[in-house]
């Protein structure tokens, strides 16, 4: 794939604050057809008449109006006004003329380009490269954002109340050391650490996070390097199953009878059976998912990120909840950050940037100003 490119596309996935809202950002961008195609339908093209292709030869009409008056084909020719566009249809890749045949072969007996309005038929995605839209969005969004910093990830919201809408701080306990700003799953196996993996759990699942900094150093007790701490994340949450959304049990309800791969990648029908498991109904009346009954790849399918699953039921404030992600690594919506460092800190470092930078350029154009006035 050529990501250089699509660097433009890439940019608008960048500041996307999720892949729906790069979906709609690109959906209403000409940049699109502009990178795919090298124009798009907003613009008058300039196309040579060997360029255009005739679907249907209407050009009888033409040809009896050449010889009715009395012309030579070019005196006819230098009659016709070419300033005014034809209509062409841009399809399997060719020009197609679709109005303006009078306009067209007069463009074609002086060899001379036409205007045109041109209604591209084509499918961009496919022209790049791609299989399918779902492709483009989850390549490109994953691509555009691989190397983010949980600073990139603020600046794509314009308020803090927006920011604090999508992520949380959560904790997560294991190793003493963490390598890099991700978790990764499957990273060791029980009891062997290693330099190369050390910091890096074992997965149950997903990654685990929790909102209670006391139940993570539960965690970090059983580390295998026999040293663990409590470490932050920043992690977004706001596309994580939970249970306690009703659109979101509506969704997983609505599931039932459809298919998705399971560990072996063996496509599967979720029955009600299934849904009687992952969701089980208690005795009052009541469903819920916990750590043991929820399924990664069905909720995956369904286009979630993630999930937020009971960890324990009779936690001295109600049910105690975990948060899980289903992918580790640089894909991972979620970063480490400094102790006790919040949200609200993240985002007030982004405005501490903006204004260094917007006083930086105030300074580099106030020292234009003044080398052009000395000189």
């Amino acid at each position: 794939m050529n990501w250089y490119k699509l660097q433009p596309i890439l940019n608008i996935a960048k500041h996307s604050k999720s892949i729906q809202d790069f979906s709609h950002n690109i959906i209403t961008n000409p940049i699109l057809d502009k990178i795919a195609f090298g124009f798009d339908d907003n613009e008058i093209q300039t196309v040579h008449p060997i360029d255009i292709n005739l679907i249907y030869n209407d050009l009888d009409n033409v040809l009896q109006e050449i010889q009715q008056s009395n012309l030579t084909e070019i005196e006819w020719a230098k009659t016709i006004n070419l300033q005014e566009p034809v209509d062409l249809d841009f399809k399997n890749n060719q020009f197609q003329l679709q109005d303006g045949h009078h306009r067209y072969y007069a463009a074609k007996l002086l060899n001379t380009p036409l205007k045109a309005n041109v209604s591209i038929k084509d499918n961009p995605i496919t022209k790049l490269g791609f299989q399918n839209y779902d492709q483009f969005l989850n390549d490109i969004y994953k691509q555009a954002n691989l190397n983010n910093t949980i600073q990139d990830e603020a600046n794509k919201y314009e308020t803090l109340k927006d920011f604090e809408n999508n992520y949380e701080i959560l904790y997560h306990g294991g190793s003493e050391n963490i390598i890099g700003e991700k978790l990764v799953l499957g990273g060791r196996t029980p009891g062997e650490v290693t330099k190369e993996n050390l910091g890096k759990g074992q997965d149950y699942g997903g990654i685990f996070f929790t909102p209670e900094k006391e139940f993570a150093q539960t965690f970090s007790h059983y580390s295998p390097s026999g040293i663990g701490k409590v470490h932050s994340f920043a992690v977004k949450t706001n596309n994580l199953f939970d249970q306690n959304n009703p659109k979101h049990t509506e969704k997983l309800k609505n599931f039932i009878g459809k298919y998705y791969p399971n560990e072996d990648n063996e496509m599967v029908e979720f029955t009600f059976q299934m849904y009687d498991f992952v969701f089980p109904k208690f005795p009052n009346g009541k469903r819920y998912m916990d750590w043991a009954t929820f399924e990664p790849n069905l909720l995956e399918t369904m286009g979630f990120e993630g999930a937020i699953v009971i960890e324990n039921y009779d936690h001295e404030d109600g049910h105690l909840y975990s948060y899980v992600l289903f992918t580790g690594g640089q894909e991972s919506p979620h970063w480490k950050v400094n102790e006790n460092q919040s949200l609200s800190d993240i985002y007030n470092t982004k405005n501490v940037q903006a204004n260094n930078a917007n006083n930086m350029n105030w300074f580099k154009n106030a020292n234009n100003t003044y080398s052009k006035i000395i000189s």
